[in-house]
């Protein structure tokens, strides 16, 4: 073999910097990997011999320096398992990574120079997760205010170099109190998307939600008939509050300036229209709301009150007086509930068809 020996450290960190990188984010990586990274280092160092010779010898010396741990060879099931012994010295069928220790903070909090914006943690007599708060702080001292704002798990990745460590630091004591907020690193919890099915030759400049998805689908059928509104979203139950900014998007791709509504006859499906409604008109003016009347009249008249109707909120309340619904609370039907499952694909038909007349 000539060209770079795979026996001194200097050839062998560089190939297993290039092995790490084409296993991102995995503690194993695979011989087939290491051949592949092998090979193209060769190649492109002038470096003659077989890729599993060089990985044989590269990852011994690896292993000699701390970089990686072999798999066992202890038994002789081990052997046969871990190795390929068709190669001199064996080849191992896999290595994993050696992972760097966590950063730990000097001895007490208050020895350790806070970005002001964490200088409240110096005041601590105990410091739960440290390195999550280390790794923020060296964020906040290398990137400064003039950061982009960005999703909360991109700016979790580029911290942590874990997309999901943020949104389980959420949890934690500091983000609970607010003395640290997703504002101040710049980032915004994202929702998950709303689900929708377009008209762009709609009728109207209207947007029907829909809180269950068996209705959902029967509407989305029946639109895609009559035309009326120019795109059938699905709520998903108690989800649509938090998912309502994403009515900006979908206004831009089958335009709408009006937000109906239509859930379950009970205390938590008006709870829900009642927080939608909020969170709609709070999107800068760019939709009015309303109930959809006609199909709650409809399920209140076509459907048999079940279950409970559980206990009416405040705002739920306020909701139905302010449209006109007290018909639909919970005294009215003697503390039943009427799902808008009641409501089937031929009643909401008939409904959308007398709206269109």
């Amino acid at each position: 073999m000539t060209g770079p020996e795979p026996s001194r450290p200097e050839p062998a960190l560089a190939f297993w910097r290039a092995a790490r990188e084409a296993a991102p984010g995995r503690a194993r990586v695979e011989i087939d990997t290491l051949i592949a990274v092998a090979a193209r280092l060769m190649r492109d160092t002038g470096l003659s011999g077989r890729p599993s010779d060089f990985v044989a010898e590269a990852v011994r010396t690896l292993a000699d320096a701390g970089e990686l741990i072999l798999p066992s060879d202890a038994t002789a099931k081990a052997r046969r398992v871990n190795y390929d012994w068709r190669c001199t010295p064996a080849l191992p069928l896999f290595v994993t990574a050696v992972r760097a220790p966590l950063l730990r903070p000097p001895a007490l909090r208050r020895e350790h120079a806070w970005h002001r914006d964490l200088a409240f943690l110096a005041a601590e007599r105990r410091l739960d997760k440290p390195e999550i708060w280390l790794a923020i702080d060296a964020w906040l001292k290398r990137s400064g205010d003039g950061t982009d704002v960005v999703s909360i798990r991109e700016r979790s990745f580029e911290i942590f170099h874990d997309e999901k460590q943020l949104d389980a630091a959420l949890g934690y004591k500091f983000f609970r109190t607010g003395a640290i907020t997703l504002r101040r690193l710049r980032c915004e919890e994202v929702p998950e998307p709303l689900a929708a099915r377009f008209c762009r030759t709609a009728r109207w400049r209207s947007a029907l939600v829909i809180e269950n998805k068996d209705t959902f689908r029967s509407a989305c059928l029946i639109n895609a008939e009559l035309r009326l509104f120019a795109a059938v979203i699905f709520g998903e139950g108690d989800a649509f509050p938090k998912r309502a900014p994403d009515l900006l998007l979908l206004s831009e791709e089958s335009p709408f300036d009006e937000v109906q509504y239509f859930g379950d006859i009970d205390a938590a499906g008006f709870d829900i229209a009642a927080r939608a409604e909020q969170a709609v008109l709070a999107l800068g003016g760019h939709f009015a709301f309303r109930p959809a009347a006609d199909l709650y009249r409809a399920l209140l008249a076509a459907g048999t009150p079940v279950g409970k109707y559980g206990a009416m909120t405040a705002t739920a309340r306020d909701f139905l007086q302010h449209h006109g619904l007290e018909r639909l609370d919970s005294g009215s039907l003697d503390g039943r509930r009427i799902p808008q499952e009641a409501l089937a694909r031929p009643a909401i038909r008939a409904v959308l068809e007398n709206i269109r007349r």
